[in-house]
């Protein structure tokens, strides 16, 4: 059977890949520092997006 790879994370994937709060996440969403599709109550991030994008991008980053 084929494995049907993942085209978008939500805050609590990204969260667990930086080690942050899904907060955090959504404060860079709000930020406009990571983008991001709402869709209902939710936030999703693009693969595409991640690939850009590097953990050294958001050390500068706080929970405020």
């Amino acid at each position: 059977m084929e494995r049907i790879e993942k085209q978008f994370y939500t805050t609590r994937d990204i969260a667990n890949m930086f080690g942050v709060t899904p907060l955090s996440v959504r404060i860079w969403i709000n930020k406009g520092k990571l983008p991001a599709t709402k869709i209902g109550d939710h936030w999703y991030i693009a693969k595409k997006v991640l690939k850009s994008m590097t953990k050294d991008a958001f050390s500068d980053l706080d929970e405020d």
